[in-house]
C-alpha cells in the first residue's frame, strides 16, 4: 500500500470513528403526541385563609415549603411519550411544581418541569394558560376545587404541543393533596422535519452536479 493510500485509508477511519462519537450522543428529545396523558400527584399548604385561599405553596420532597415544590407521576394514568417519566406516584426532587395563586393567576409559565441532570431522561416542561377555577365546594371540614385550563408542553425547550388540563384538589385539616390530570390534544406543524427534508434535497441536487470520473 502506497502512502498516499495509506493516508487516505487513515482519513476514512478518522472518520468513521467520529460518526461513531456523534451517534453515541444523549438520548433523543421527547416528542408529545396526541393522547399522551398523565397524573401529577402533589401535596401543599394553603397560604392565608384555609376556608376561602386558593394559593397553594407545594411541598418539596422533604415536607417543606417556601420554595418550588415537587410532584410524582402516576404508573397507571401515564400514557405515550409520559411512560417513561412515570414514579409511581412517589414525589421526586427532578420534578418541580411552581407555587400558584389559583384564585388570581391566569396563567402560570414552567408549572411543571422536568430535568434529571445530563445523561438522563429529556427535558421537558409545561406552562398553563387560561386557568379557571370551576367549582370550589366546602362539605364539613373539607374543601374540593376544581381547575380546568390549557397547557404547553415544551420538550428541550421547544414547544411540542397544547393540552387539555383539569386539577382535582382535596383540602383538610390532616392531608392535603393535588391530582393535576393532562392529555396532549394537539400537536403543532412538524416544521423541523419539513425543513430536513428540504436540506436533504438540496443536499441531493449538490450531490448529483459532482462530476464522475467519466466526465473529468
Amino acid at each position: 500500500m502506497t502512502l498516499l493510500n495509506q493516508i487516505k485509508f487513515a482519513a476514512v477511519a478518522a472518520s468513521i470513528a467520529s460518526v461513531s462519537v456523534l451517534t453515541s450522543s444523549p438520548a433523543e428529545a421527547v416528542t408529545f403526541n396526541i393522547g399522551d396523558r398523565f397524573t401529577a400527584n402533589a401535596q401543599f399548604t394553603l397560604v392565608g385563609d384555609s376556608s376561602t385561599s386558593l394559593f397553594f405553596d407545594f411541598l418539596d420532597v422533604d415536607g417543606n415549603t417556601g420554595g418550588p415544590g415537587n410532584f410524582g407521576i402516576h404508573n397507571f394514568t401515564a400514557v405515550g411519550s409520559f411512560v417513561d417519566y412515570t414514579t409511581g406516584s412517589q414525589v421526586r426532587s427532578e420534578y418541580t411544581i411552581q407555587n400558584v395563586d389559583f384564585g388570581s393567576a391566569t396563567q402560570v409559565a414552567n408549572f411543571l418541569t422536568f430535568n434529571d441532570g445530563l445523561g438522563g431522561l429529556s427535558e421537558w416542561s409545561m406552562d398553563l394558560t387560561s386557568i379557571n377555577v370551576v367549582s370550589d365546594t366546602a362539605l364539613s371540614n373539607m374543601r374540593f376545587v376544581d381547575i380546568y385550563a390549557t397547557a404547553l408542553f415544551r420538550g428541550d425547550n421547544v414547544a411540542q404541543g397544547g393540552g387539555g388540563y383539569q386539577g382535582s384538589i382535596r383540602i383538610d385539616h390532616e392531608f392535603n393533596t393535588a391530582q393535576f390530570d393532562f392529555e396532549v390534544t394537539s400537536v403543532p406543524e412538524p416544521m423541523g422535519v419539513i425543513g430536513a427534508g428540504v436540506a436533504f434535497g438540496m443536499m441531493a441536487g449538490l450531490l448529483k452536479r459532482q462530476p464522475s470520473k467519466k466526465e473529468s
